[in-house]
């Protein structure tokens, strides 16, 4: 089942349960807890492929032969590869949750929301331009 169909399946599911004026809201704020768990869930990835990548420099810089260096390099650029992979995903997820919240809400986008899509797209030019940086360096 796609992202897309849950989070039909959860509005469709929480409509039928929830028959109160507010019911809406109800199913915005589960998606919101949603989205700020994915939030909390990238930053951290984030941190994680920065100390990776920080632990494979000083790893790459003490080795003395050039053929484990291109070794080491290549696990790096493979590991950061799959982690920023994981960050992306992650980062349309988020984009997802919003625009479920946004259709909620008849097109007005919260403050929160409008806050978050600043912090993703800075995020995703901050994946890309590591990404750039990477290719620049293999």
């Amino acid at each position: 089942m796609g992202f897309r169909t849950f989070c039909m399946a959860v509005c469709l599911g929480a409509a039928a349960h929830l028959r109160a004026e507010n019911s809406p809201d109800v199913v915005v704020g589960v998606f919101k807890n949603m989205r700020d768990n994915y939030i909390e869930k990238c930053a951290q990835k984030q941190q994680e492929k920065t100390e990776f990548q920080k632990q494979m420099d000083d790893l790459i810089a003490s080795r003395k032969d050039n053929e484990q260096k291109s070794t080491d390099m290549d696990e790096k650029h493979r590991r950061v590869r799959t982690m920023d992979k994981e960050i992306n995903t992650m980062a349309k997820t988020i984009t997802q949750l919003e625009d479920a919240m946004k259709s909620l809400n008849h097109g007005k986008e919260p403050e929160a929301i409008e806050h978050t899509c600043t912090e993703i797209q800075a995020l995703l030019v901050s994946v890309k331009a590591e990404l750039k940086e990477a290719a620049v360096q293999a």
